[in-house]
């Protein structure tokens, strides 16, 4: 306890002089403390008091000052280390950029997705763009941006020169992807496949490569069949009497992968007849005939049946549906459960008899251009009113199907054979009551037609149509691994003409001795024009090495793909592009400078603005050391007159708020300094 002592002598008041009682060991004891004065306390704090609302005002005013300089700092920092595209506008002010010339710079892949969606039973068709700032086809210099897919089939992928910088590509898909492109890359149990792909684009010497992932999204196919003209024919007893037909086998041995039990099976009688027989739950119609099922005086009665099936949802075979399937409404897809029906007729007779055609055009032998547009068409009619089925087929394949034909209808058919097709060809016409049928063929001498250069832009027609010119979409598969050409010689792989082109390739690039060799790969055209204008080349000359590897220093195939580069790509590592972001290949920083983009350089103006914020970053350090300094010493002169002062006045001081404040405060300004 502080307590205080006046002493009067010769008739004079002197002090306060201050004394603290404490216990030592049970024992209170008395030490002095010194002498002060009250005045000279209020004026201390008073001063002090005035000091801490200056350093306060003061404080805030450098923080507010610091965090601007921190944040402009940070901006700087950004726009420097930031990879820039040299053609965005950053600004209407115009930048000193310091750019070293290289002899060549690599292709650029523009705008790939990460995720490429196609729905399943459509085609893919995707289209994006590759720039190269020394020209697509360069022929000073021997140069030719060749832009690839890694994984062929069932994506393949065509390229045209759009311009004399740009080369338009598109990753396409020959056939309908289905439910076994799905199978092959599923994801899990997702209602998904995913095919990684790197595209890649080189000029010969330099590359670039993006990443990308094709994604199959899977719908719900309905669970579709053909029922045909049925008829029971009761003359013939036996099976001829009985109408069979196992709709739930045929549905599973066609891929349906809904369960059988799950499947919901629907017979139903028309034209307002009551139902005499059913489809039981496994899918199977068991009935057997008799006259009873025939109209009194009747020879034969034929019925107007309708027979459905519906699944269930996608979403009860897969553990998740793709977020984008919604994109495949637009096709007519989903996700839900779906119905297939089907109407036919079943006719039941004392004694079928077949099916007649009672008329056709043409003449039955005829001659035409392969080229030119044949028309075909018949009537038919069933001696039993049964509705007939209808089937075209063209030298075997069949091409059309018409269901519930009936004898006022026409059945109408056309086919072109196309160009460079000639030679005896045949179309045939069958109709059928379900158990006999006719039929009608015509014998077709054709005259070939050579096949014009496709025109670009003509419009896409395959074959069997009257369109005169295609435009080709080739496809080609990897290149096989380079062969030995005196063992393509031996084995008649080559011909004598391609033998002689291969050789005099292989000495104009040198490729002496045994190591001359070649390498085939197939292409087809997508649009099936049958022409081969722009085809691409099937054999090349190649390095022969007998054991291709990714250190041989030869740009090759193997392992069942080709290297991009010499060493890289394909097979072997990634080759080094721009957009790896790694520094490598000379760049100066991360994918610019060297054979990249040129780096951004700052203009001066910037960089002494941040040089100013820098060195003002430094400044501002030292003046907050100087301040936390001054202010822990003014801390402890506090503590020294706290000692000495009375508590009323101690009181007054500590109600100012401004102990304990300051020094958290400077903390703070030296935390956004680490910052």
């Amino acid at each position: 306890m502080v307590h205080k002592k006046y002493i009067k002598r010769g008739g004079k008041t002197f002090g306060p002089y201050l004394y603290e009682n404490y216990r030592v060991k049970g024992k209170t004891k008395t030490r002095y403390l010194g002498k002060t004065s009250e005045k000279k306390v209020k004026k201390s704090l008073k001063k002090i008091k005035e000091s801490v609302k200056r350093n306060k005002t003061l404080f805030i005013f450098l923080g507010v000052v610091l965090l601007l300089l921190v944040f402009t700092f940070s901006g700087l920092f950004f726009l420097e280390n930031s990879k820039l595209d040299l053609e965005g506008e950053l600004s209407s002010e115009d930048l000193d950029v310091f750019v070293t010339i290289f002899p060549n710079a690599p292709p650029e892949i523009l705008n790939v997705d990460e995720e490429i969606h196609v729905c399943e039973n459509t085609r893919l068709s995707y289209f994006f763009n590759t720039t190269d700032p020394d020209k697509v086809v360069d022929g000073l210099r021997n140069l030719i941006v060749n832009v690839d897919i890694s994984d062929k089939a069932p994506f393949y992928i065509t390229s045209n020169i759009l311009d004399d910088y740009t080369v338009e590509s598109e990753i396409f898909s020959f056939n309908v992807l289905g439910k076994t492109h799905i199978e092959q890359k599923r994801d899990g149990n997702n209602a998904w496949a995913v095919y990684p792909e790197t595209i890649t684009a080189n000029d010969g010497f330099l590359s670039d490569a993006v990443n990308t992932e094709i994604v199959i999204i899977e719908v719900n196919n309905p669970p579709s069949f053909d029922i045909g003209a049925q008829t029971i024919d009761l003359y013939t007893k036996g099976e001829g009497m009985v109408f069979y037909y196992n709709l739930g086998a045929f549905l599973i041995a066609q891929g349906e992968e809904t369960l059988l039990e799950d499947l919901e099976f629907n017979l139903e009688f028309l034209d307002g007849v009551t139902g005499f027989f059913d489809i039981n739950e496994e899918g199977i119609i068991n009935f057997t005939g008799d006259e009873t099922y025939i109209l009194p005086g009747e020879n034969f009665t034929t019925y107007h049946l309708n027979l459905s099936v519906q699944d269930t949802e996608l979403l009860s075979l897969r553990d998740n549906i793709h977020q984008n399937i919604s994109l495949c409404y637009d096709y007519g897809l989903s996700e839900d459960a779906q119905l297939w029906a089907q109407d036919f007729y079943l006719t039941i007779t004392k004694e079928n008899r077949a099916p007649e055609i009672t008329s056709y055009y043409p003449n039955l032998s005829l001659n035409a251009l392969g080229t030119d547009v044949l028309y075909f068409n018949i009537t038919a009619q069933d001696p039993d009113y049964t509705p007939l089925d209808v089937y075209w087929y063209v030298d075997s394949v069949e091409k059309a199907h018409i269901s519930n034909f009936n004898r006022t209808d026409l059945s109408e058919f056309e086919y072109s054979f196309g160009c460079d097709v000639f030679g005896n060809h045949v179309v045939e016409v069958v109709v059928t009551d379900g158990l006999l049928n006719n039929s009608l063929k015509w014998n077709i001498s054709l005259e070939e037609v050579s096949c014009p250069i496709s025109l670009p832009g003509a419009p896409s027609v395959g074959g069997g149509s009257g369109g005169f010119f295609c435009e080709e979409k080739w496809g080609c598969e990897e290149w096989n691994q380079c062969e030995n050409i005196l063992k393509g010689i031996v084995s008649d792989e080559i011909t004598k003409d391609y033998e002689l082109l291969i050789k005099e390739k292989c000495e104009l690039f040198n490729y002496v001795g045994n190591s001359c060799g070649f390498q085939k790969r197939n292409c087809s055209d997508a649009n099936r024009c049958r022409t081969e204008g722009s085809k691409p080349g099937i054999i090349r000359e190649c390095y022969y090495t007998e054991n291709p590897e990714c250190s041989d220093g030869i740009k090759n195939c193997h392992n069942g793909a080709c290297e991009v580069l010499i060493d890289c790509g394909g097979p072997c590592v990634p080759c080094l592009t721009c957009s790896d972001g790694i520094q490598n290949q000379g760049e100066e920083k991360i994918d610019c400078g060297g054979p990249c983009k040129p780096c951004i350089e700052l203009p001066f103006t910037e960089k002494l603005f941040k040089s100013i914020i820098s060195f003002s970053l430094i400044l501002f350090l030292g003046i907050i050391i100087i301040l936390i300094y001054k202010q822990i010493k003014k801390y402890k002169v506090f503590k020294e007159i706290e000692l000495k002062t009375p508590k009323k006045t101690i009181q007054t001081l500590k109600n100012a708020g401004n102990k304990k404040h300051i020094p958290l405060f400077l903390l703070f300004l030296l935390l956004c300094y680490c910052f």
